[in-house]
């Protein structure tokens, strides 16, 4: 499964009237596109959002236009929300976005992967997602009603949503792991002789010097366990992070995750989408006292 903060965030809405389809080449259009109420959109600013984000749109083409306005509209709702919310004292920040992805990932089931900490920093400083988080925070202090979520409505996502939840096939296993050293490949060769002599793995495992405790990927543990049987033990594999053996408990077949593994994320994803669309409301009703002109 994946999160799916910003596909509720600007969807195809145009929040004025479009204007006629008429073609227009970018060297016919005026400097300043738009002008508002302590600033403006300029033409070279969205011209190039277009050439970045639909390369194989010709400025010669009937959809040019279109899509210029559409920018125009996003980029219009972004500031007008990003001044709503330094306003009301919610100014958007990658800290500020860092600190809410932790948040809502550590309510997360623990069956469902979790981004690591560079994937959260990475994804904290996209202007966007800051913005929808900001957004949040302030939804969540000052108008927790229009997030809230019935069981109704999750039980429905749920079942409409069925292959968002496929679960993959799966390894539990017990693992030992030592220091990628000699001396842990010397260790864990000795603890892999005393366990196909018969002795306890979780025991062994907890005697053997240069054991590492931090865990590996489920998907590197699916790999090694990959075609031994249920309470087999593998071979002593070299990986970059140090030496690995496991005894494979179960394998997990392919299915999909219960409607209670998946609540925290579904919460999660109808949260986004209320949000969404009361942060667009806001913006609306902001609109009108930024005295929007467009020349174009």
């Amino acid at each position: 499964m994946k999160r799916s903060f910003l596909k509720w965030f600007f969807p195809v809405l145009l929040l004025l009237t479009v204007a006629d389809g008429t073609t227009l080449a970018a060297e016919g259009l005026p400097e300043i596109l738009v002008s508002f109420e302590g600033g403006t959109i300029t033409r070279e600013q969205m011209v190039k959002r277009v050439h970045q984000n639909d390369p194989a749109v010709k400025e010669n083409s009937g959809g040019f236009r279109v899509l210029l306005r559409q920018y125009v509209d996003e980029e219009l709702y972004r500031i007008a929300l990003r001044r709503y919310l330094r306003e009301a004292g919610f100014p958007p920040s990658a800290e500020m976005a860092y600190a809410c992805l932790q948040q809502l990932y550590r309510a997360w089931p623990k069956p469902m992967k979790r981004p690591s900490d560079a994937e959260l920093k990475k994804n904290a400083a996209d202007p966007d997602l800051q913005l929808l988080l900001a957004g949040l925070r302030y939804l969540r202090q000052t108008k927790p009603e229009t997030l809230h979520v019935t069981e109704t409505q999750m039980e429905d996502f749920y079942r409409e949503q069925q292959d968002l939840f496929r679960r993959p096939a799966s390894v539990q296993a017990e693992v030992l792991r030592t220091a990628p050293t000699p001396a842990g490949r010397t260790a864990i060769t000795a603890a892999a002789a005393r366990i196909l002599q018969g002795e306890d793995f979780s025991r062994v495992a907890a005697d053997t010097p240069e054991r590492l405790d931090t865990p590996i990927p489920e998907e590197t543990i699916a790999r090694l366990g990959a075609g031994l049987k249920e309470g087999a033990v593998g071979k002593v594999t070299e990986l970059p992070s140090g030496y690995v053996l496991i005894r494979v408990v179960r394998h997990v077949p392919e299915g999909y995750y219960s409607l209670a593994e998946a609540r925290g994320y579904i919460q999660q994803e109808l949260v986004a989408l209320r949000a969404a669309k009361e942060l667009h409301r806001i913006v609306a009703s902001q609109l009108p006292e930024m005295k929007v002109q467009y020349h174009f």
